[in-house]
């Protein structure tokens, strides 16, 4: 610990911007190179404040911006803990969850998948555009890493759509599925139609499903993606971990 607290310089506020902000990208830069990993305890303010030779304000301040960005949380009793960061998905345009995890440095695991072809109902019917009595394909996923679920996604296609029934093939990307049985490029030819989503307590099946305690806040997405005819492509219902997932959106 004593050869992370060196007293550091810190560069003139009018080249390298304010003293808190050049303190806070300090200690993301120490997060990153893992001087301090998930579950480790910042120094102290007081620590931080002689490391630097600034004010605590100073110091109070540039913790703050990386408790707003969500990678360290207060804790009392405790002190300042690293978090784990949040996925967060751009809900602007059409992602995969895949290549998500991958540009964090972490790698997609499907720990369920049931495929059934089932009648729309009254929901599903007037998500997909098509009659309560209708048959659609429902694909239902539990994904995240290997040490945890993030999200439950149930999603329905119209049987046109021709998606395969073999719930093997969508234990990894569903986007490369859709490519390669619909012929469809999902990068330029799928777009976000709508998305409503609702924060709600988990019950005790979501609980379970998403290895939380029941009660813990989740996510709950509904959304509609479009074809590059404007027509329905995938209509789905989607709970997320709250302390796992972050979403975002670019105007």
């Amino acid at each position: 610990m004593q050869d992370q607290l060196n007293v550091h310089k810190l560069a003139d506020p009018k080249d390298a911007g304010p003293l808190y902000l050049q303190i806070r990208e300090y200690i993301q830069r120490q997060i990153a190179d893992k001087v301090y990993n998930i579950g480790d305890i910042l120094p102290s303010e007081l620590e931080y404040q002689k490391q630097f030779n600034v004010c605590r304000i100073t110091v109070r301040n540039a913790i703050n911006e990386l408790v707003i960005n969500g990678l360290v949380e207060r804790t009392r009793g405790k002190g300042t803990v690293v978090l784990e960061k949040k996925l967060t998905e751009n809900v602007s345009k059409i992602t995969s969850f895949s290549q998500e995890l991958a540009n964090r440095g972490l790698e997609a695991h499907t720990s369920f998948v049931g495929v059934t072809i089932v009648r729309a109902g009254p929901t599903v019917s007037e998500g997909l555009g098509v009659g309560p009595d209708d048959f659609v394909l429902n694909i239902r996923r539990i994904r995240g890493t290997r040490e945890y679920p993030i999200v439950y996604a149930d999603s329905y296609f119209t049987l046109d759509r021709n998606l395969p029934v073999d719930k093997e093939l969508y234990y990894g990307s569903l986007y490369t599925v859709i490519q390669e049985h619909c012929g469809i490029n999902w990068k330029t030819e799928l777009f976000p139609h709508s998305d409503i989503f609702e924060a709600i307590p988990a019950d005790d099946n979501q609980a379970q499903i998403l290895g939380i305690d029941p009660g813990m806040p989740i996510l709950k997405r509904i959304s509609k993606t479009k074809d590059k005819d404007g027509r329905v492509f995938e209509f789905a219902f989607c709970y997320h971990r709250g302390d796992k997932f972050s979403c975002s959106v670019v105007f």
